[in-house]
């Protein structure tokens, strides 16, 4: 919240205590929120921060717009992580707007942009699972999860897997399509 509370400082100050429009700062916030709670995302790649260092490279906004009028700013882009989640997301409603609800949801997925959307979001969960074992573990392995590093709903997965699989006797499966489907859950929970 203080980054959004920075961002908006600098687009006071950008825009001489004009007016603007923030509800796409609110929703970065909330796509920073998103991805912090589920893969403990750093603050070094969040859209509200990636937004301040776009706005610092920028001069004064346009003087001639109207004192009373919200003053424009033109946004970063969304990470490719982000913007593959985003068009995921807004993918759910292709369904519901059809006739034909599954084969439409067929047909949207074959894209090419849906395809290479379900890649990056596939292997921002796969670097994340492995990123959380090395919080996890001590030693690499999975025998002794420390549960005090517990940081985002992967690491909670993670950790659930590993006492299912240790009270069940059989070696833990970190990359089985369940626990995916789970963390693609979260990520898009909160868009």
């Amino acid at each position: 919240m203080m980054s959004l509370l920075d961002l908006w400082k600098i687009k006071t100050d950008l825009g001489n205590g004009r007016p603007f429009k923030a509800h796409l700062d609110i929703h970065s916030a909330t796509l920073d929120i998103m991805m912090a709670v589920t893969f403990d995302y750093p603050q070094s790649d969040t859209m509200v921060g990636r937004h301040i260092a776009h706005l610092k490279t920028q001069s004064e906004a346009d003087s001639n717009v109207s004192q009373n009028k919200p003053v424009s700013f033109s946004e970063a882009p969304l990470s490719p992580e982000l913007d593959a989640l985003v068009y995921l997301t807004e993918s759910i409603g292709v369904g519901f707007q059809s006739i034909l609800p599954r084969i439409a949801n067929w047909v949207y997925l074959q894209r090419f942009r849906s395809k290479k959307a379900l890649r990056v979001k596939k292997e921002l969960i796969r670097r994340n699972i492995e990123n959380s074992l090395k919080r996890l573990t001590q030693d690499g392995t999975d025998h002794e999860p420390k549960k005090k590093k517990l940081r985002c709903a992967v690491d909670q997965i993670l950790l659930r897997e590993i006492e299912g699989a240790r009270k069940n006797g059989v070696r833990p499966n970190f990359h089985k399509s369940a626990i995916y489907d789970e963390a693609s859950f979260f990520s898009q929970e909160f868009d």
